[in-house]
């Protein structure tokens, strides 16, 4: 009996891992390319961080520059003040001081602040020679707008154009020909302006300049 001839086999071959081989490719180009796409980020992140530093340093010494410098600590003062333009007060005054005494000056006040502080004189005295002389203004010639009795004597009678143009006039001529020689007071004003007087007309002068000064 002849033995049967043994199987011929091909020898196996050894299997490669293609699977395995194909994913470690894969792995590698992606981070490659990860890689190579973190770059300029990171780049412009340095790039902006010092830029960041730059700046906060300048401004910093920019600060510094323009803080302000103190001798010593400024003291803890929650308190404020308001200035108030005395010129302003004056003239409110006396414009209620006018309307007390429903004057016709009324409105003028302002104007007699200013002639009188550009004379140099009492800006009281004017108001109160015109309480004197007309009751501010309510017992006067017609139409003469002299409410201080100003060139009055005999029968001359001195006219003005309006209430300004007699108080521009008389401040000018109380300033020039009384207050700069020597006539300051009611009482040395009042021996040149009515020689006649007995006495009550620096009284009275006197007391609407208080009055006036109360109103502020």
């Amino acid at each position: 009996m002849e033995l049967a001839e043994p199987l011929k086999t091909e020898p196996i071959k050894a299997i490669q891992p293609q699977t395995a081989v194909k994913k470690s490719s894969t792995r590698r180009i992606v981070f490659t390319f990860a890689y190579l796409a973190a770059i300029p980020f990171f780049v412009l992140f340095l790039v902006l961080f010092s830029l960041s530093i730059k700046y906060e340093s300048s401004g910093y010494v920019s600060r510094q520059a323009h803080k302000p410098q103190f001798q010593a600590l400024p003291s803890d003062n929650n308190t404020s003040s308001i200035s108030v333009n005395p010129q302003d007060a004056r003239a409110k005054a006396l414009d209620s001081f006018f309307a007390k005494y429903n004057s016709p000056l009324v409105g003028h006040a302002q104007i007699i602040v200013d002639e009188a502080d550009k004379n140099k004189i009492d800006y009281r005295l004017l108001p109160a020679i015109a309480m004197q002389e007309s009751t501010l203004c309510k017992k006067i010639i017609k139409d003469s707008y002299n409410c201080w009795g100003f060139g009055i004597y005999g029968g001359k009678v001195t006219k003005f154009v309006s209430y300004d143009a007699a108080i521009i006039k008389i401040t000018s001529t109380l300033a020039k020909k009384y207050v700069q020689k020597g006539y300051v007071s009611p009482k040395e004003i009042v021996q040149k302006y009515t020689p006649g007087d007995t006495g009550k007309w620096p009284e009275v002068v006197n007391l609407m300049m208080q009055h006036i000064t109360d109103a502020l």
